[in-house]
């Protein structure tokens, strides 16, 4: 199930940057992002027609060995034999497809939200750019878990539409010590699961 929900956030995240097509050329307007921003959307694309086409696939697999991606295409193949047992039920497909383009754009007014509370003045347009490049670029294997890289980048974008350093690394911080603090109760809770689990196992013995 892991992989499939894998593939409806990734197509998710696709439309998320096929939305920000539009401002990234009304309001950015600097070249090095939209190059940017281009190549994370043909990626996002690109993975999904990978993942919704066998024949495709097969096509691309030596190439994608080739760069010593054979572990992305093993994944996607495993995604499209998940597909294949869903293909039944497209309407729950597509619903939650749906759900996840919506949680997408949730996230976006959430990074809003918390930059209009630190005065920070960045647009929600704005912002539907440069996360699909955030997320993107942090997903590639250069860094651990794309620390760093991810405040170098919010300072790179930032920079380019007229805004700070500070801000950019406050608001990734922000965002990064918010997402730990709303983690730290599921963990806790699977934390406290798998002790009981372990319990019942050490009885059952």
């Amino acid at each position: 199930m892991c992989f499939l929900e894998r593939f409806t956030g990734l197509a998710a995240l696709s439309g998320l940057a096929v939305i920000g097509l539009v401002p990234a050329f009304k309001l950015i307007g600097r070249w090095d992002i939209l190059l940017l921003f281009a190549a994370c959307v043909g990626s996002l694309v690109g993975a999904v027609l990978l993942i919704a086409s066998p024949k495709l696939l097969i096509w691309a697999e030596p190439w994608l060995i080739k760069f010593r991606l054979s572990s992305v295409a093993a994944r996607f193949a495993k995604i499209q034999i998940l597909l294949r047992t869903f293909a039944q039920h497209r309407q729950a497909l597509l619903l939650s497809m749906g759900l996840s383009l919506l949680l997408q754009l949730a996230i976006v007014y959430y990074h809003y939200l918390v930059a209009h509370q630190l005065k920070i003045p960045i647009s929600y347009l704005e912002l539907l750019v440069f996360i699909p490049i955030i997320v993107v670029v942090t997903l590639l294997p250069i860094s651990l878990g794309g620390i760093g890289l991810k405040e170098g980048l919010w300072a790179y974008l930032f920079s380019r539409i007229g805004l700070s350093v500070e801000q950019a690394l406050l608001l990734s911080l922000t965002i990064t010590v918010l997402g730990w603090m709303l983690s730290l109760p599921g963990a806790v809770v699977l934390l406290l699961d798998s002790t009981g689990f372990q319990q019942v196992r050490q009885g059952n013995k």
